[in-house]
């Protein structure tokens, strides 16, 4: 393998990085509003525990970009 190939390799597997963190930063947004929508409908015990996890996951997901 050349550096021509190795940089082309690169260059992909950056693209599919930023296209996993894309979904999982949209997978959180559609998360958040499950519980705004599970409070207005008066499920707070799962909107709370909903929270939780996402927060955790988002905790996860920003430790990595570090």
């Amino acid at each position: 393998m050349d550096s021509a190939d190795n940089g082309n390799a690169e260059r992909e597997v950056d693209r599919e990085i930023e296209r996993y963190r894309e979904a999982s930063v949209s997978a959180l947004d559609q998360l958040e509003w499950v519980v705004g929508y599970l409070n207005k409908i008066n499920k707070p015990q799962i909107a709370r525990a909903l929270d939780r996890n996402r927060k955790q996951i988002l905790k996860r997901v920003q430790a990595g970009d570090n």
